[in-house]
């Protein structure tokens, strides 16, 4: 056997997450507060909001990083501003929720020596905002016959997804 010469080995750390910040901003008409989120390495981390929520996504990095990338669907999503604050970096994201969005967001994190942190990968739900429903719940008969001083109630239920700010009843009158 031979001997071959000495070589320096330095080992160093891949990239990691170590904390993600999910903050959502829901659409003002909706009347939802405000939601922020904070997930260690190994956490959920899922993001959840109705189209049109503005979200942030903050991670902190266990050192300084080169490049941060995030993606939804495997698109590039712009921004990853970094600040570096005791010795660790600091990346954020900020979008608009898209129907296109539902499916998974992911996280890359390259240090100068070109080595990526451990995949991660979360789910991202973008939920329909679907339309106020009104239901007349009385009178149920489909015809009624008033005098003009008569005053006839009316009962109704509305829902939404969000909050009702209000609802009108407009009338018809036949004759």
């Amino acid at each position: 056997g031979g001997l071959t010469g000495y070589y320096d080995v330095t080992v160093v750390e891949r990239p990691k997450v170590e904390k993600v910040v999910v903050r959502c901003d829901f659409p003002p008409y909706t009347g939802l507060e405000a939601v922020t989120a904070e997930f260690g390495p190994e956490g959920a981390a899922d993001i959840r909001g109705v189209v049109g929520a503005r979200v942030t996504v903050t991670v902190t990095a266990g050192a300084r990083v080169k490049t941060c990338d995030m993606n939804v669907n495997n698109e590039a999503v712009p921004g990853g501003n970094q600040t570096v604050q005791d010795g660790k970096t600091r990346c954020a994201w900020n979008l608009v929720l898209a129907p296109r969005m539902t499916g998974l967001w992911s996280l890359q994190l390259r240090d100068k020596n070109g080595f990526c942190n451990s995949a991660f990968e979360r789910q991202m739900a973008v939920l329909p905002d679907n339309p106020p429903t009104v239901e007349i719940v009385a009178p149920t008969a489909r015809e009624i016959r008033l005098k003009p001083t008569d005053r006839m109630p009316v009962e109704y239920a509305a829902k939404d997804d969000g909050r009702i700010a209000g609802a009108e009843l407009l009338i018809r009158i036949d004759g």
